[in-house]
């Protein structure tokens, strides 16, 4: 789905619907010390995070499982701790069996 310009806080992403399920993978880059992040998946808050490690630390973790059958709406949003080579990024990866 991409990443987000270096020194944006923010990055939406609308998911059409699919025949499988979708994991949910978030990162970061280029934070300042003690920030904190925003995930938003169809209006629900599905968590936050605070990093105490700095901007030359980058961070990236699998949030959830996206059901099937159904288009999603994702906003990934800094907090507090933006600067200018701040990234964003919101990957999908199909689940298969």
């Amino acid at each position: 789905m991409g990443e987000s310009e270096p020194g944006q806080g923010l990055r939406n992403v609308t998911v059409t619907a699919s025949d499988e399920p979708l994991l949910l993978v978030t990162a970061t880059n280029g934070l300042a010390d003690g920030a904190g992040v925003w995930l938003v998946v169809d209006g629900e808050e599905r968590g936050s995070r605070r990093y105490d490690t700095g901007p030359g630390a980058g961070s990236w973790g699998a949030d959830s499982v996206l059901e099937p059958d159904r288009g999603h709406e994702i906003t990934f949003r800094v907090r507090r701790g933006l600067t200018d080579q701040t990234e964003l990024a919101v990957v999908l990866y199909e689940l298969v069996r």
